[in-house]
Formats: structure tokens, C-alpha cells, sequence
């Protein structure tokens, strides 16, 4: 699930070639009218009462029923208000975490049920992804394929058609989005975008992707969400979502990343077995921070809000 963060860093060739400046700085809260949500960066956790005073203000104004944000804490600091997820960082930073705080109305508080059976969902991923020799054997198996597989210097305009169609595939009209190539274009040659790519060695078509968003931090800090997956439906079972996700993950710490995270469906198992293999930690739970769309006859009408784990890996941790 991609809710990326933009802020302001040099200039800067995306995905698809085009030179562009991210904007927005640390501190300044942003309306998520998707997600009914107030979402932000606090950056170094300065004045986090004057950020959530204004993030506050902005929820009152726009009716959202959740403040969520995120900040740099020291390890070894106790509990903050609101706190469902710490994600610990490594090297220079070591010692030191990303804090990320969620203040929800009554309306999308999580019972005591539903955090069971999602405990019970995520324990089954992590089981799930050490089996069948773990994340070695599904990276041998997918590299020995017949698939290729790359992260483009730029994605061309063929490529962005082939993939919005693979999109649309993929999910047949149930994503979190309306898709179309303008959509995805956006995705693919977003913001710090990085796109890692499984191509059919006989046909050159595009079987599956994923897709790194890379944002500064703050504070010399580089994190980078993993998401946006999508696979032919022909294509799947082959182990491509696993040597996708690693190759990514070594591309954005290549690239300097200290922290890589992914947010998956607390719902469903499956995404979150994929980024299991690639190491990474359970951090917390984002407590119905996403509002999925309906299936069936009810598809255009809006779903109910669902909570996402936050899984994590820093670059100490990864293993090439």
C-alpha cells in the first residue's frame, strides 16, 4: 500500500526520465481524502505538540476521523501517546527509531476480536514464508526461470501502457484507486519512484513489477516504502513477487535508503509473506488506516477502513 510522503530534496531524474523537485517539507500536515485521514512528518520529533495541534486543526476542518504522523525518537524512549509502530534504524543512526503514531475516533478503533484474528493472520505469514527452504530457495527458483528480470534507469510510455494493463489485470477494478495509465504513469514516475521489473523471456512482456517510493526524511534520513505489486494472473505461483522485492530492496539501499518498509494488508497474509522472505520486521500495526473499495455489484460504492502491518528492514539487516 503506497501513501507516500513527499518533501523538498535536489532535483532529481524519476523513473520515467523526467527531471522534477519533490516538494513539501517535515512538519507540515497533509488531508488524505481517500483515507478520511490526516496524515505527516514531524521529521526529528521537534515540537511534536505544535505538529499535532496543526494536524489537529486540518482533521477538524476536512471531517477525518484519524491523525496519524511520524518522527525520529531515541530507542530507549518510553511509549508515546498513540504509538502503534517503531521501526529501529541501523549504522550512524543506530540507537535511534522512527516513531509512528496513530490517533483514531471511536468509529475506526480496532475491537479486541478483530486484533486477534489479525495477530493469528500475521503469525501464519511469517510460518508461511520460512517454508520450502525460505527466501534462498524462492530466489533460486525465480532467477533459474524463464524470466528476466531488471530495475530501468526509465520506464518508456510502452512500458507504462503494458503496466497499466497488467494493473488492471491484476486487480480487475478492486484496487485502492481508480486505474488507468494517468494513475499508474503517476506511480511508476512518481515521486522517487524506483520500479523493479519480470519480464517473459520468450514474449519481452511484463509479468509483474514492484515499486520502491523513496522519501527524505529528514535529518540526513532516506526511507523508501516497498509496494504497489502487481502480477499477471497467468503468471503467478512462480516465486516472481520474491525476487522482486529483493532485488528492489538492493537497488534503494544501493542507492543509499536506510530504511526500507512495507505496508500490507493485516486482512490477508499473502503480501505480507513475500516481505517476511526478504528479512524484515514486524514493526506494528497501522490501525484501520486505509479504506479498501468493494468488490462484486457494490465496487464503486466505498469499502470498509482496514488496518495495515508495517513491516520492516534497515539496511544492517539486509542480506544481498
Amino acid at each position: 500500500m503506497s501513501r507516500s510522503f513527499a518533501h523538498k530534496r535536489n532535483p532529481r531524474l524519476n523513473a520515467c526520465g523526467e527531471s522534477e523537485v519533490l516538494h513539501g517539507s517535515p512538519g507540515k500536515p497533509f488531508f488524505d481524502g481517500q483515507n478520511r485521514m490526516v496524515d505527516g512528518i514531524c521529521g526529528m520529533g521537534r515540537d511534536l505538540g505544535r505538529f499535532e495541534e496543526k494536524a489537529k486543526a486540518i482533521a477538524a476542518i476536512n471531517g477525518a476521523t484519524r491523525v496519524a504522523y511520524r518522527f525520529v525518537a531515541d530507542s530507549s524512549a518510553p511509549r508515546f501517546r498513540g504509538e502503534e509502530a517503531r521501526m529501529h534504524l541501523s549504522g550512524k543512526r543506530a540507537g535511534e527509531c522512527i516513531v509512528c503514531v496513530g490517533l483514531n475516533s471511536p468509529e475506526r478503533r480496532l475491537s479486541r476480536e478483530e486484533g486477534r484474528k489479525e495477530d493469528a493472520l500475521l503469525e501464519k505469514a511469517r510460518k508461511a514464508s520460512e517454508r520450502n527452504g525460505g527466501k534462498a530457495a524462492f530466489l533460486k527458483a525465480g532467477l533459474e526461470s524463464k524470466y528476466s528480470f531488471e530495475v530501468p534507469a526509465t520506464v518508456s510510455p510502452g512500458d507504462v501502457r503494458a503496466l497499466a494493463g497488467l494493473y488492471a489485470e491484476a486487480f480487475n477494478g478492486g484496487y485502492w484507486f481508480q486505474i488507468s495509465e494517468a494513475s499508474i504513469r503517476r506511480i511508476l514516475c512518481g515521486k522517487g519512484s524506483v520500479v523493479a521489473a519480470a519480464r517473459d523471456r520468450k514474449t519481452g512482456e511484463i509479468a509483474s513489477c514492484y515499486v520502491g517510493q523513496v522519501t527524505d526524511f529528514g535529518g540526513g534520513i532516506l526511507m523508501a516504502e516497498i509496494g504497489e505489486a502487481a502480477t499477471s494472473p497467468q503468471h503467478r505461483m512462480a516465486g516472481l513477487g520474491s525476487v522482486l522485492a529483493h532485488l528492489l530492496a538492493g537497488e534503494l539501499f544501493r542507492r543509499g535508503v536506510d530504511l526500507a518498509f512495507a505496508e500490507t494488508r493485516a486482512t490477508t497474509p499473502t503480501s505480507s509473506i513475500t516481505i517476511f522472505r526478504l528479512g524484515a520486521k514486524y514493526a506494528g500495526r497501522l490501525v484501520k488506516a486505509v479504506r479498501m473499495p468493494r468488490e462484486g455489484r457494490h465496487a464503486e460504492k466505498e469499502g470498509a477502513f482496514e488496518s495495515l502491518n508495517l513491516l520492516c528492514l534497515n539496511r544492517g539487516e539486509f542480506s544481498p
